[in-house]
């Protein structure tokens, strides 16, 4: 169903180009389990991705388990600055006061070589968990501007996965591989970066970098 119409063939062209991306980076079947646009860069990708990812998680906020407080955006102190831009215009009022906004950001550490590990995100969601926190968006990077680094993101699905069904805490994670998304799939085929993790809702890839 097209989203404007007079615009077909450039509806065409952009879901094939899509539906191409996807299984460059191991979707089975794009067709079917795949949705996406061509934006004006990785900045907006991360904006989206942050948007998919409060929408998805602000639906769970109904319940009342989640209704006490906001979204905890995690991130390393690599990734892109979009994403802080992106919190403050999104998911923060400033009017109000701290404790009763919708959502909080922070900036992790990463190991020696550059990486956001499972055991870095695993301790500080137990931080947020004993405060009363039951909502993580989780921002992981594939090929850090600064170093190249991939986050560790197939052991960090897992250990989300099971801090989901140990806690009862809902994730979402969202993978910026603008810098390494076009080229990851050829030199490092084994990384799975990308949807084959069960919590990756969203990815951005930046063509007119490495592509």
């Amino acid at each position: 169903i097209p989203s404007e119409i007079g615009f077909e063939g450039t509806q065409i062209l952009e879901r094939d180009f899509i539906y191409g991306i996807a299984e460059m980076i191991g979707v089975c079947g794009p067709e079917k389990n795949i949705d996406g646009y061509i934006s004006g860069g990785g900045t907006d990708g991360n904006y989206h991705g942050l948007w998919l990812a409060s929408n998805m998680l602000w639906q769970e906020r109904k319940t009342s388990r989640f209704r006490q407080k906001g979204i905890v955006v995690l991130h390393s102190f690599l990734f892109h600055y979009s994403l802080e831009k992106a919190f403050w215009q999104l998911l923060v009022d400033v009017n109000e006061p701290p404790e009763m906004r919708r959502g909080i950001i922070n900036r992790l550490p990463t190991n020696e070589q550059g990486e956001l590990t499972p055991e870095i995100l695993k301790e500080r969601i137990t931080q947020y968990y004993q405060k009363g926190y039951r909502q993580f968006a989780v921002f992981l990077t594939a090929g850090t501007i600064n170093l190249g680094s991939i986050d560790q993101i197939e052991d960090i699905n897992t250990v989300l996965e099971r801090l989901k069904r140990e806690l009862g805490i809902a994730a979402t994670i969202h993978v910026d591989a603008a810098f390494g998304g076009f080229v990851i799939p050829f030199v490092e085929p084994n990384c799975h970066f990308a949807f084959q993790n069960s919590l990756v809702n969203s990815v951005s890839l930046d063509a007119h970098k490495t592509g």
